[in-house]
């Protein structure tokens, strides 16, 4: 039953699908009735253009000729003025030259010798001659700086530059870095090593001073055997 139930719903279905589609072709096939207007007249009108109007030439303005140039009469002299200007007319006498004096040459002066350099100055000159700088030349060889092992093993190599202040007793006072090697752990080496030199210090007159000095570390690796 229930089957048959549904069968008769599906076809009805259908019906109804299909009565709709032929209700809307139905409507947009429908003839389209146009109403039309009974017992208008159509009214022509006919427009005429006037003629243009001639149009007058422009009228030329008309220049009077100018009035003649009238040139002067040329102004004639008469004997009596004619004589006058004869006399004004002369030649003007010429300027008495004076002769100026010509100034005597002066006699040379003596050259005058320069002074010689006052005693002070040979003093100071003699003095710079008898200073001696720091010396830290035993340092290379008794206590020298240390490769850093990292950086043999990374092929580090450079040349570090310290300014050194060293007293009169011979001891590093500061140590700065000047011109780096472009490791820091070499810059770092360096510095280490040079804090614990002994410098012998600087000389002037025979007596020992406080100077600055500038200390070279060099870092070089040695070639390997293979390589030679």
């Amino acid at each position: 039953m229930k089957i048959e139930h549904t069968v008769a719903f599906t076809a009805g279905m259908v019906v109804s699908v299909f009565l709709h589609l032929a209700a809307v072709i139905w409507w947009f096939n429908r003839p389209v009735v146009v109403p039309v207007a009974v017992g208008a007249a159509a009214v022509t009108v006919d427009l005429v253009t006037p003629n243009p109007l001639p149009i007058a030439p422009p009228v030329q303005p008309v220049t009077p000729p100018p009035p003649p140039v009238q040139q002067p009469e040329p102004e004639v002299l008469k004997d009596d003025e004619m004589a006058v200007q004869r006399k004004i007319v002369k030649k003007k006498p010429k300027p008495k030259v004076e002769s100026s004096p010509v100034p005597q040459a002066q006699p040379p002066q003596p050259v005058q010798q320069q002074a010689a350099a006052p005693p002070v100055a040979a003093a100071a000159q003699a003095q710079q001659s008898s200073t001696t700088e720091a010396r830290f030349d035993a340092n290379y060889l008794s206590a020298p700086a240390t490769y850093p092992s990292l950086s043999q093993r990374l092929g580090e190599e450079g040349r570090v530059l310290l300014r050194v202040e060293v007293s009169a007793d011979g001891r590093p006072l500061t140590v700065a870095l000047k011109t780096s090697s472009g490791f820091v752990r070499l810059d770092e080496a360096a510095i280490k090593a040079v804090t614990r030199w002994q410098f012998k210090p600087a000389q002037q007159n025979g007596r020992a001073v406080a100077s600055r000095v500038d200390v070279p570390i060099l870092f070089k690796l040695k070639k390997r055997s293979e390589d030679r």
